[in-house]
């Protein structure tokens, strides 16, 4: 079994369900499901210099670069963090090029995409790794550009990326979705069906 000093298998135990889950979604251009806390992890979000955001947030931020770092290179339960964390955003970064919005993309979770693929851009800088700097740096890119005029206004809402440092530990309206991962929630429950909506960061 691999050493593991950060539990990182908190991330490769949920990817063994959420992994297929997630590419299938941006495969097909729309996040429809809760995953990002899994599949997209971010350094802790702060407001004035104290940790922001749900207790769910939190259990899965990366707590600095030496986490970052050691995320890039662990592999359990049949599961790459490294290798998944490239294909999702290749696909990411696919739709975003092609000019899909990011909130119609990511929904509430843009900001978190965006947070994550600056996180990783530095780390794969730093550590030359040119797979994960040169897929974060197509994303980070893209979600930098101006948006287009949306031809029709009510489109306008879905084409700014809120600023990815809020966070106030509230789901978004209609968009909540369970806080209890899914290793938990198959020990306790048998035969329910899978929570839909979008995460929140």
């Amino acid at each position: 079994m691999a050493l593991d000093p950060h539990n990182l298998r908190r991330f490769t135990s949920e990817q063994t369900h959420y992994h297929p889950i997630a590419l299938a979604e941006m495969q097909r251009g729309r996040k429809s499901s809760c995953w990002a806390w899994y599949i997209l992890p971010t350094p802790p979000f702060l407001r004035n210099g104290k940790p922001a955001g749900s207790a769910q947030n939190r259990m899965y931020e990366l707590a600095d670069d030496e986490q970052a770092r050691a995320y890039l290179s662990f592999e359990a339960d049949g599961v790459n963090l490294r290798d998944n964390y490239i294909v999702i955003l290749t696909e990411a970064a696919r739709h975003l090029e092609q000019g899909v919005l990011p909130a119609r993309l990511m929904g509430i979770d843009a900001p978190r995409l965006l947070a994550s693929a600056k996180l990783f851009l530095r780390i794969g800088t730093e550590e030359e790794d040119e797979p994960v700097r040169h897929v974060c740096e197509r994303v980070v890119r893209a979600l930098s550009q101006p948006p287009p005029t949306p031809a029709d206004p009510r489109d306008a809402s879905e084409q700014a990326v809120p600023d990815e440092s809020s966070d106030d530990g509230e789901d978004s309206p209609g968009e909540r979705c369970s806080e209890e991962p899914i290793a938990k929630r198959l020990n306790t429950s048998q035969g329910g069906q899978r929570h839909t909506g979008s995460g929140q960061l």
